[in-house]
């Protein structure tokens, strides 16, 4: 970039299937280093290398084995939110996305860590002889469970491509 005036800058570059990294970042979501530009100064070869994100995939049944499409699919991490320790989901990367007809999901633009996957359906059907009750499924989290302490973590390395994280809904 020619001509810039004396300075401070972040530099950032991004592109689609690779973690958008600042200059001088250490891990994705750390802070980068300032470039400092004098007058007249000029820098060559600032390159840095973009990792590829990483992807959690599979397929979510009902109680029977038949697959469920439009089931909300979430990536999700313990953090500490207002003062408590929560499972929330991974904002600012493709950490949610929804089941095709077949029950496929594909959790895309993750960054390195450990992630517990979380499917909710909005369907109800009415209990067949009494109508005003509803039935439908709670959030549901892989390995086929209810209680997020007992949902079993996916570790996703840089680029990797986790599959076959299948499970029923409960």
């Amino acid at each position: 970039i020619p001509d810039l005036p004396p300075g401070e800058y972040s530099l950032r570059a991004e592109r689609g299937g690779y973690l958008t990294l600042a200059y001088g970042q250490r891990r994705p979501g750390g802070p980068g280093k300032p470039v400092r530009l004098t007058e007249g100064q000029r820098l060559d070869a600032i390159d840095f290398p973009l990792p590829r994100v990483g992807v959690i995939s599979g397929r979510v049944v009902d109680e029977t084995g038949e697959p469920i499409a439009h089931v909300n699919m979430w990536a999700m991490q313990f953090r500490f939110y207002q003062g408590a320790r929560r499972l929330v989901p991974v904002a600012g990367f493709g950490g949610h996305t929804s089941t095709d007809d077949n029950g496929h999901y594909r959790l895309a633009g993750l960054p390195p860590g450990d992630f517990v996957v979380m499917g909710q359906s909005r369907e109800t059907w009415p209990l067949e002889h009494d109508p005003t009750r509803m039935f439908g499924y709670p959030p549901s989290f892989y390995p086929g469970v209810i209680a997020p302490a007992e949902a079993q973590r996916v570790k996703v390395a840089v680029g990797q491509d986790v599959r076959n994280i299948d499970f029923a809904l409960v």
